[in-house]
Order: C-alpha cells, then structure tokens, then sequence
C-alpha cells in the first residue's frame, strides 16, 4: 500500500494516464492521524471517496444531520487531544479535517 500522496506521485506521476490506472486497480493513500502508542481508544478508519483513508485512534462524540440532510456531520476525538470534523453521505466521508478545541469550538458556534 501506498502510504502517502508523495509516494502515489512518484509512484505513478502526474499523467491522466497513470490517474486512469491508480483509479482502475483501486489503490488507496493512507493518513495516519494517531496510533495507539498516543493513548487509548478504538481504531477507526474514515474511507474517503477521493482516494484518501484517514486512520486515527479515537472516539466518535457527536454525530448530526447537516442542513441538506443527505449528509451527517460526524465529529471524533483523537487520542492525542485533538479532533477529526468531516461530513458522511451515500458515497462515503469528505472535508475531513483535524482541529485542535478552539477551531472545534469555532466550528460549532
């Protein structure tokens, strides 16, 4: 697996066609946001439609419907004091962000 988008460009490159076979194996880019020598919680892996998976250790904390109602609001805590925000419809996650409490407290109003 190809760990960070650093490694699909030199991997693969920039050309269409080289996008055009990344999208027909299916290969995917991990980041990693936590691991569990930061501390405790369940392993959670966020499979983003843009060929991006988030993977942290955390907990979910709140989840709501966003104002067009095809997508949920999903917020995490990480095990390292920070958050995850990102929105979750029928084609998976997007906008995942980390945010540290004051831009979590910003965000919420």
């Amino acid at each position: 697996m190809l760990e960070t988008k650093e490694e699909v460009i030199r991997f693969f490159g920039f050309d269409p066609i080289s996008k055009e076979l990344f999208d027909a194996v299916d290969f995917k880019t991990a980041e990693i946001l936590s691991t569990p020598e930061h501390g405790t919680g369940e392993r959670i892996i966020l499979n983003t439609w843009n060929d991006v998976d988030y993977e942290f250790i955390g907990q979910l904390i709140h989840r709501s419907l966003l104002d067009f109602y095809d997508c949920i609001l999903e917020i995490y805590k990480l095990n390292t004091g920070n958050y995850v925000c990102t929105e979750k419809s029928e084609r998976g996650y997007s906008d995942v962000r980390v945010l540290d409490h004051q831009a979590l407290v910003e965000l919420l109003g």
